[in-house]
């Protein structure tokens, strides 16, 4: 088994301050790396403001890099770096522009047309996101996502209210192989936060063509933005009366979808994430299901 031997200690970054009720999937995903690295054998230390947390209790931590690298981190999150990315692997995006002041913000409507939605970039849990019916809505979740953003920057795009939204959860090694861990159907239409929608593991009406598209544009995506240790989730929109695919965004790195997937799925995803980040290819991890 190729363990990096020159990692002797591990800093994990907890999931940080949050809510009773809410983002536990963050402490789920922390605490498996955290007992994944002790059982290497390796030093772990954690930095995690939140007490309330079980990867906080004494017997996890006593310190991986952390999967994706920051380019790639950089071409999964800026919102522009990304649409370049899904144009390449010859997917489609929906029709959007960049804005980093109301001015543009208020400009770009006027080719886009209301309802219009907001995406900041480099925001978790939806913060400063929405969907804008008029101007003075417009006004008011574009100013916070404005706020938000470390970079001041949104993505304004095409409203595709009362589509169908999928999620694939992907898992690449640093060997270049790659595994569809699960689909993931919302069964709320899009236009509702993937926190808020009750979601279902496997996608239950996404038909065999629809399947194959969105599997191999998630491996030609994860594939061009560099993830190579770990896994990720890519979301996607279909139109339920033509079939027109568009992929909304990805996250670099295991999110709370990872940890839904994990539990309904039974594969550990951030338990072999971490392996990865430590040497481990996917073909040397023994599979927890079969």
């Amino acid at each position: 088994m190729p363990l990096d031997p020159s990692i002797k200690s591990v800093l994990v970054i907890g999931s940080g301050p949050i809510v009773i009720g809410q983002a536990c999937e963050f402490d789920y995903s922390g605490t498996q790396a955290c007992r994944v690295l002790r059982a290497e054998g390796i030093r772990v230390i954690l930095v995690n403001s939140n007490p309330a947390t079980i990867m906080t209790d004494p017997e996890f931590a006593d310190a991986t890099y952390i999967g994706a690298d920051i380019p790639a981190i950089q071409r999964g999150e800026n919102r522009e770096l990304f649409r370049g990315i899904v144009e390449k692997v010859g997917g489609e995006s929906a029709k959007s522009v960049i804005c980093h002041t109301m001015d543009e913000i208020f400009a770009a409507v006027v080719q886009l047309n209301y309802p219009v939605v907001v995406r900041p970039s480099f925001t978790m849990g939806g913060l400063g996101s929405g969907i804008a019916f008029n101007a003075e809505e417009l006004s008011q979740i574009a100013g916070t996502g404005l706020r938000h953003s470390p970079t001041s920057e949104v993505l304004l795009e095409e409203s595709i209210l009362g589509w169908k939204e999928y999620e694939l959860e992907v898992m690449r090694d640093h060997k270049d192989n790659v595994v569809i861990v699960c689909t993931i159907e919302n069964l709320d239409p899009m236009g509702t936060h993937t926190g808020d929608s009750i979601t279902v593991a496997p996608a239950m009406t996404l038909t065999d063509v629809e399947y194959q598209k969105l599997r191999d544009l998630s491996i030609d995506i994860i594939r061009e933005v560099g993830v190579a240790t770990g896994g990720c989730n890519i979301q996607f929109a279909v139109n339920p009366e033509n079939g027109r695919i568009i992929v909304i965004e990805m996250n670099p790195r295991v999110s709370r979808s990872s940890a839904l997937a994990s539990k309904a799925t039974g594969f550990p995803i951030a338990k072999i994430a971490t392996k990865l980040a430590i040497g481990y290819t996917l073909d040397e991890i023994q599979n927890d299901i079969t």
